[in-house]
């Protein structure tokens, strides 16, 4: 099998992996699903402002979007949580330290073995 023959059997596109964010939830793992290239485009851009890049607003978009399970977008989590938002819903239910290692997490499985606040200033750069 070539190189290529195997690329092609093993496609990057909606890999998934579960993990595990912190202690508090050890024995509850997320599923979560990797960034393709133009998905990570598109949420640098959305998240540079006059040259400035808002790091908290990219992790939460990798933590809304690529989290398969539990669906932060659900409509029926939001209905019971009370939140409006999937962002709302996601600060209520989790740390500000879980959040940051489910982006993390995230960029792992996309292959970005570097801290997402590296690559955020990589971004501004």
């Amino acid at each position: 099998m070539t190189l290529m023959d195997f690329l092609l059997a093993h496609p990057v596109e909606n890999m998934e992996e579960e993990v595990i964010v912190s202690p508090r939830l050890q024995d509850r793992p997320f599923l979560v699903r990797s960034v393709t290239l133009g998905e990570m485009d598109q949420y640098q851009r959305r998240c540079r402002k006059n040259r400035e890049f808002d790091g908290e607003a990219f992790q939460m978009l990798l933590v809304i979007n690529h989290c398969v399970s539990p669906d932060f977008r659900s409509v029926e989590a939001l209905e019971q949580s009370g939140c409006s938002t999937p962002e709302a819903l996601v600060e209520r239910v989790l740390k500000a330290g879980e959040i940051a290692q489910l982006a993390q997490s995230i960029c792992n499985l996309s292959g970005f073995g570097e801290n997402v606040r590296t690559l955020a200033n990589e971004v501004k750069n």
